[in-house]
């Protein structure tokens, strides 16, 4: 009985070439010299045949002839394959055809002279505009980021030539910022940033704020005065219940009512676009705290409605049972009268 290997162009010494003796029902063992713990395997196929005949193959799972069931096991580690159960009909020539896995060496150039430039140095709001990622060496793959965050595609940004161009096509003040391209290919990678800042003629007004006092005491003056970001600066109305009542940042109100609490609308425009903005400031009118004499003049008043209130029942009862037909004259509200008067 003897075996051989087939399909390797270096396959000399994989397998011994003298014949393999063995009696019957012993069990034989096809070993090649195959060692996978000195070098790494790593096998497509493993294909072992008995003369023409398939008698195992292994790729992706192991097929084996049903003749063979139960009677080999192969070593996917090695190639090796065990017989088991030998008979006079197993007496033959065994072939082994095992396929390599193969790989390819890529070289590629190291990336250098990465570069970000801007097709204007001055670009200004509303204009398109385009910025360029290049650079020397293996050019795999190119990634823009603004301010340390992924860029993405969207209705006003378009990537061309596999990323190398970043296209704006219509420029506004919030595409200002830090941008970078990162180049990179499987052995080295470069990154380069360009910082762009927008310029525009008109713009605004926005971020509005209105400071001032939230809570006065009447007869006090307060002052609202109102703010916005805008180019032209721009022009201010101050509204009250629908009521333009002020055409200037600041309302003012010099001897303030109760009528005066309420909430305050700043409306901005800017006269070139314009756009508005608005924002809105409650105030609250209070009336002054009661001096001491106040606090003891109402007192002594409630003291007497009470006191009064109890002597007008008491007579009443008194004189109606000594006189059932009896009416009185007189009653509390003209004693508290009297007493207010004096």
């Amino acid at each position: 009985m003897s075996y051989c290997l087939l399909g390797l162009t270096s396959g000399a010494g994989v397998l011994p070439h003298d014949p393999v003796d063995a009696a019957v029902g012993d069990t034989v063992m096809f070993t090649t010299s195959l060692d996978p713990t000195q070098t790494p395997l790593s096998f497509t196929s493993i294909l072992w045949k008995f003369g023409s005949k398939d008698i195992i193959t292994s790729a992706d799972t192991n097929i084996t002839a049903p003749e063979y069931e139960d009677r080999i096991t192969l070593f996917v580690s090695t190639g090796s394959l065990q017989l088991r159960n030998v008979t006079m009909s197993d007496a033959g020539e065994y072939n082994v055809t095992i396929t390599m896995k193969q790989t390819t060496l890529r070289v590629r150039y190291m990336i250098s002279d990465a570069l970000v430039s801007s097709s204007t140095q001055l670009p200004e709001e509303g204009t398109s505009l385009n910025v360029t990622c290049d650079a020397s060496g293996s050019v795999s793959t190119r990634e823009w980021m603004k301010n340390g965050s992924p860029l993405n595609s969207s209705e006003n940004i378009m990537f061309y030539h596999q990323n190398q161009v970043l296209s704006f096509i219509s420029l506004s003040r919030k595409d200002s910022g830090r941008y970078s391209c990162n180049i990179s290919n499987p052995v080295s990678s470069q990154e380069d940033t360009h910082y762009m800042v927008v310029t525009c003629m008109y713009y605004g007004p926005e971020n509005i704020e209105i400071s001032g006092s939230k809570e006065v005491q009447v007869q006090t003056a307060f002052r609202l005065s109102c703010s916005a970001e805008s180019v032209p600066a721009a022009s201010y109305v101050w509204i009250k219940n629908g009521t333009i009542i002020a055409d200037s940042f600041e309302f003012t109100e010099n001897l303030s009512e109760l009528s005066d609490s309420g909430e305050y609308i700043c409306r901005a425009t800017n006269d070139i676009t314009m756009n508005t903005s608005e924002a809105s400031h409650m105030v609250l009118i209070t009336a002054p705290p009661l001096s001491a004499g106040a606090i003891a003049g109402i007192t002594i008043a409630c003291l007497v409605v009470v006191v009064g209130l109890l002597l007008e029942e008491s007579l009443f009862i008194n004189i109606s049972k000594s006189s059932p037909s009896f009416t009185p004259v007189f009653n509390i509200s003209n004693m508290i009268n009297n007493y207010t008067d004096t």
